[in-house]
C-alpha cells in the first residue's frame, strides 16, 4: 500500500467516526415530514435549500449535516431528472472533485468565499442512497414514464452543483 492509499484509508476511518448514521437518518426523515410542499420533491427541494444554507453559514464542519446534504442533493437531483444512472454520479463527482483538489484548483470548491466540504469517501454512500430514493420519488410521480438516462450528468459540468 503506497502513502496515498494509506492516507485515503485513514481519511475514510476518520470520516466514518465523525458521522452518526442513526442521527443523520433521523434528521432527514423528520425534516422531510415537517417540510412544507405538495409533493415529496418539493419538500426535498425546500429542505436542501435550508440544509445548504445552514451548513455553510452555521456549521461547515459538521459531518452529519454534510451527509444529510449529500443525501438530499442526490435525492433532489434524481427525483427531478428521473435519471436511473444518477446513483453513479456521486462517484463521478467525487472523482472530479478529488482531481480538482489534487491539481490545487481550490477555486472549484469556493462557494461565497468559503471552502466547500472536501470530498470524503464515506459521504458517497449518502449520495448513493439519496439518488436511489430520488428515483423512487420520480417513479411515484411519473408512473410508466420512461427514464431520462443521462439527464443528471449535465449537472456535473457546473462545479457549484456537484455532489
Amino acid at each position: 500500500m503506497n502513502e496515498n492509499e494509506k492516507e485515503e484509508e485513514n481519511e475514510v476511518v476518520r470520516t466514518e467516526q465523525l458521522i452518526n448514521d442513526y442521527d443523520v437518518t433521523r434528521f432527514i426523515d423528520s425534516s422531510i415530514i415537517e417540510e412544507s410542499g405538495a409533493t415529496i420533491t418539493q419538500k426535498v427541494a425546500s429542505l436542501f435549500c435550508k440544509i445548504y444554507a445552514h451548513r455553510r453559514i452555521n456549521d461547515p464542519t459538521n459531518f452529519d449535516f454534510a451527509a444529510a446534504e449529500y443525501y438530499i442533493y442526490a435525492r433532489l437531483l434524481t427525483g427531478i431528472t428521473g435519471d436511473p444512472i444518477a446513483d453513479t454520479n456521486p462517484n463521478t463527482a467525487h472523482i472530479q472533485r478529488r482531481v480538482f483538489a489534487l491539481l490545487s484548483l481550490r477555486e472549484i470548491f469556493l462557494d461565497e468565499g468559503e471552502l466547500q466540504e472536501p470530498p470524503r469517501s464515506h459521504l458517497l454512500k449518502w449520495s448513493q442512497n439519496g439518488a436511489r430514493q430520488g428515483l423512487v420519488d420520480w417513479d411515484a410521480r411519473n408512473p410508466g414514464k420512461p427514464k431520462n438516462h443521462g439527464a443528471s450528468v449535465r449537472i456535473l459540468t457546473d462545479p457549484q452543483l456537484s455532489f
